[in-house]
């Protein structure tokens, strides 16, 4: 948790007033006059006075070992007065990576079944890069997967959360976002885990990016800001270097936008949100403003294929992968017709939840582990039973 994590109230008339409730990084709610919030693994509550804005009397613990989400600081849980639902166990299911075929046909699963955040094949298809979640320590660390040799290699260690990793163009570096006590900061180490891992940017600049990408020429890598940090939300880049000042790519107000150079380093395929609800688009790199938008329904998570001339990307609208022709040889973009793939399978997470090789030939998705049973839902009625005796 960083120093200025919180729960904080404020008021809609004067946003920029706000109070500092509790030095937690969790959600919240308020119901029964009690604010509900998850600490340590507890659904907490404690008497609430929105009038004053302040915290009173006890906290009491109402149910233990509830489900909690680390990556997201999201306690499982929704509460109103005489109901409250909530999740049991641990934060994350696991899940596994899978070769799917452009029909969607089930071919190799890499490694066991784990907690995988997030997938990258690196630059020449012969590795994977996985954030994975350790349940013995709740804490996420980033692992190298060898398919020529199906083996896995860690690659970071530490009391921190690692995730959101990236390869350099050539596939010798990766840079990633750790987050840690201090902060998020962004930082690099070789590949081949040769040597120590060096801050790329520090945590002091009191910025929430992660990266998404890195130019093919190696100049300039392609991050999300976050809410909540010093920069605006949407698209950001910086020099390679990670020195100067980050420059805006677009103006989204979305949370987590994702984006990916193409494959020359002039367009960039992103998905954003720029006042029409999220949607994937082409813009050229460096921006000249023009916005080409890949399709009418709500296309997301793209990646290019096939050195450029094919986006493929997840139409939720219509629930299909899809793959779209691109022809980028002129002033702007040209589309072909979209191919239906298959349909989307059941995600396991957000953000990077699949990776395509080159060709454009096979599909390495995040997904559930079949036939797994899911975690239930506890329905509790009167939960207000449960508050301590107060005066």
């Amino acid at each position: 948790m960083r120093a200025s994590d919180g729960v904080f109230v404020g008021s809609l008339d004067d946003p920029g007033k706000r109070v500092r409730l509790l030095p937690l990084a969790t959600n919240a709610t308020y119901a029964s006059g009690r604010l509900l919030f998850v600490r340590n693994g507890d659904l907490c509550a404690q008497r609430f006075d929105p009038d004053r804005r302040a915290l009173s009397g006890p906290v009491s613990i109402l149910v233990r070992d509830v489900r909690f989400d680390r990556r997201y600081s999201l306690g499982v849980f929704s509460a109103t007065a005489g109901v409250l639902a909530l999740q049991h166990g641990a934060g994350q299911d696991a899940n596994e990576l899978v070769w799917l075929d452009r029909a969607g046909r089930r071919g190799e699963r890499l490694g066991n079944a784990a907690v995988h955040d997030g997938v990258e094949l690196s630059p020449d298809a012969t590795q994977v890069l996985v954030s994975m979640f350790d349940p013995a320590t709740s804490r996420c660390h980033l692992e190298v997967f060898d398919l020529a040799r199906r083996t896995s290699t860690r690659l970071t260690f530490g009391e921190a959360d690692d995730y959101c990793a990236i390869w350099s163009a050539d596939g010798t570096q990766v840079l990633f976002a750790r987050v840690s006590d201090q902060g998020i900061g962004l930082w690099v180490k070789p590949a081949d885990g040769s040597t120590a891992e060096r801050r790329f940017r520090p945590e002091t600049r009191g910025e929430v990016l992660f990266p998404l990408d890195w130019s093919p020429d190696g100049s300039r890598v392609l991050f999300s800001s976050l809410p909540g940090g010093a920069l605006a939300t949407g698209l950001w880049t910086l020099p390679a270097s990670g020195e100067g000042t980050p420059e805006r790519f677009t103006d989204s107000r979305g949370n987590g936008d994702l984006g990916q150079f193409s494959p020359d380093g002039q367009w960039v395929v992103f998905d954003a949100n720029e006042g029409k609800g999220s949607r994937s688009a082409l813009a050229r790199f460096p921006d000249t403003g023009g916005r080409w938008q890949l399709a009418e329904d709500s296309a997301v998570y793209s990646r290019w294929t096939r050195r450029g001339r094919e986006i493929v990307y997840l139409a939720f609208d219509t629930a299909h992968a899809t793959a779209l022709p691109v022809d980028l040889s002129g002033r702007a973009p040209r589309f072909g017709v979209p191919e239906r793939l298959f349909p989307v399978p059941t995600l396991s997470i957000n953000g990077n939840t699949f990776d395509v090789t080159p060709d454009g030939e096979r599909l390495l998705f995040v997904l559930p582990v079949p036939n797994a049973r899911p975690t239930p839902y506890t329905l509790i009625l009167n939960w207000e039973r449960f508050l301590e005796q107060e005066p």
